[in-house]
């Protein structure tokens, strides 16, 4: 089985993130090492990690692949290698072959801002040849279509361009400028996470339309709990094909916290396409019951449970539904079932009481309010709230809101 770096900023992992997507059973898989700083000028250092991201994003299509930074450098570190040093060919071979990528990619830069040349070869592992050096110079501010060139050459020689002409890839060229690029390569290698959120909003203060930028500073915004915040950014960043169903994540559980619940359906719907997992089937289902469009609610959230009938989240759901449905049997029932899983969650003992006092069975009801009052439920701040905003929404695999 190919290794790749567990790489999760989202909610529930499994949606697809840049490094999340399933492996290619087919085609051929590229890892890149930047190219070596010859020049040794402090202020060509971005330029590496940036042409090679760049070059990736341009030669990527079904059938090639490349291996992201953070596989490159887990697998570093797996191999005891030093993680920010210029490797040497034999440990880039070693690294490739346990990527298990098909073909290793390495080089050299050299020159200064007024006249840069970079040399890439490209090292099939199967044959372990080199093949033939790909290059493209100029000055600093013409690197994009340098980037463009470089792939281009890399397809070509390696005969995977296909139907493409050279007209239409060019369109592939980076349009974000230099300056905006470095701060954002920069943020990727920041020594955490706020001087990489500072970087990154350097980078779009110098380009407001730099999706990935973006995305990768609402994913650091989301994940600080700023929904308001992160909105802002994840908006922009949903066309990026390879960010989309992470993004998409993202903004419905936020659409959710901040009480925008046809926003978060909008958002939850397009990942229904992708076989989303439970979570995302429960969120939808809450946001539905939030709006009122009761048999929708009924439909995804059965079909969350159907995925994890233990989950008490869910099942705590499905009985305020029946609740809100005044179907009383059924939402004790399911009270009782989350229960056993979880006696202390004091909203199901105050729901449950509710549910009985409907039914009439009014010992037992006082007997459950008791068991909630005693878990911090206060009966006086809930008995005039709508039950619908008793649901739980998952903002990530371990807990919900």
């Amino acid at each position: 089985m190919r290794r790749r770096a567990a790489f999760l900023f989202l909610s529930f992992c499994l949606l697809g993130s840049e490094t999340g997507l399933a492996r290619q059973t087919s085609g051929v898989t590229f890892l890149f090492f930047p190219p070596e700083n010859l020049s040794k000028q402090q202020a060509l250092a971005w330029i590496g990690e940036a042409l090679i991201r760049a070059i990736s994003n341009q030669i990527e299509k079904p059938g090639v692949e490349v291996l992201p930074r953070e596989t490159r450098l887990s697998l570093i570190e797996d191999a005891d290698l030093p993680p920010n040093s210029t490797l040497s060919k034999a440990s880039m071979i070693r690294v490739a072959q346990l990527a298990e990528a098909d073909a290793l990619v390495f080089g050299w830069c050299s020159g200064n801002e007024s006249g840069l040349r970079v040399t890439l070869q490209v090292l099939d592992m199967k044959t372990m040849k080199v093949c033939a050096e790909i290059v493209a110079a100029g000055p600093a501010r013409n690197l994009a279509e340098m980037e463009n060139e470089l792939a281009w050459q890399i397809l070509d020689q390696r005969r995977l361009r296909g139907e493409m002409s050279r007209e239409v890839f060019r369109n592939k060229t980076r349009t974000i400028p230099n300056g905006a690029y470095a701060e954002f390569v920069r943020a990727l290698a920041a020594p955490d996470e706020e001087a990489r959120a500072k970087l990154l909003q350097q980078a779009i203060d110098q380009c407001p339309n730099f999706p990935e930028a973006l995305a990768h500073l609402g994913r650091y915004l989301y994940k600080k709990g700023d929904c308001a915040k992160a909105v802002q950014r994840l908006e922009g960043a949903l066309g990026v094909e390879k960010f989309y169903r992470e993004v998409q994540s993202m903004l419905g559980n936020c659409y959710c916290k901040l009480g925008m619940n046809a926003k978060a359906i909008r958002a939850y719907s397009s990942l229904l396409a992708f076989n989303p997992p439970m979570e995302v089937l429960n969120n939808l289902g809450v946001a539905y019951l939030r709006e009122g469009d009761l048999p929708l609610a009924v439909d995804y959230l059965k079909q969350a449970r159907s995925m994890e009938v233990n989950s008490v989240v869910v099942t705590l759901n499905l009985a305020i539904l029946r609740f809100v449905q005044k179907d009383y049997d059924a939402a004790i029932s399911l009270l009782d079932e989350a229960l056993k899983l979880n006696d202390s969650h004091g909203l199901g003992h105050y729901l449950r009481s509710r549910a009985l006092q409907a039914r009439g069975d009014s010992a037992k009801s006082e007997e459950a309010m008791a068991h909630a009052i005693h878990l911090s439920i206060d009966p006086d701040k809930l008995r005039h709230d709508d039950p619908r905003n008793w649901t739980l929404f998952f903002m990530s695999a371990s807990r919900s809101q």
